[in-house]
């Protein structure tokens, strides 16, 4: 999307909002992803596993 000189020095809510609304009428927005209850308990138990292999590489 093309952004003016004001929109370069000065933010408001005003321009955000507008900014908004001009890429939603071009489709240019995408969804955002929201993971399941399960694939969010699979990364946490990733990230437990990751940093339990961090801690043992470190001693």
């Amino acid at each position: 999307m093309k952004t003016g000189d004001k929109e370069r020095y000065q933010k408001t809510d005003a321009l955000d909002s507008k900014n908004l609304s001009n890429q939603l009428k071009a489709g240019v927005l995408k969804g955002i992803y929201i993971p399941t209850e399960a694939q969010e308990q699979f990364m946490t138990l990733a990230r437990h596993g990751t940093q339990i292999t961090k801690k043992l590489r470190q001693t």
